[in-house]
């Protein structure tokens, strides 16, 4: 992980790449961007961060050699009874 920024206790920024078994960066593969900020509440720290989904989407991409569908993401939520679904204000169509 390369750190571009760090504000401490407000943020940072990173970029993560895939790697091989020893460590080196694929070239052939975008890196993911990470924006992570905290946030005080109350007594808790809460931190924000949408590159852990992101890398797991592309992860799947990737081993299946398909292009991203934002319809097959949204229809997979809808499936699993995500509550990550109430954040979207799309229709869903079914697959």
């Amino acid at each position: 992980m390369d750190y571009q920024t760090i504000q401490p206790i407000d943020h940072y920024t990173a970029l993560d790449s895939f790697c091989d078994n020893i460590g080196a960066l694929n070239p052939e593969l975008p890196r993911s961007k990470w924006n992570v900020s905290f946030k005080d509440v109350a007594t808790h720290t809460l931190v924000r961060s949408l590159a852990f989904k992101w890398i797991r989407i592309l992860y799947q991409c990737w081993k299946t050699h398909t292009p991203y569908n934002e319809s097959v993401y949204l229809n997979a939520l809808r499936k699993k009874g995500s509550p990550l679904l109430k954040n979207f204000a799309l229709d869903v169509k079914t697959a």
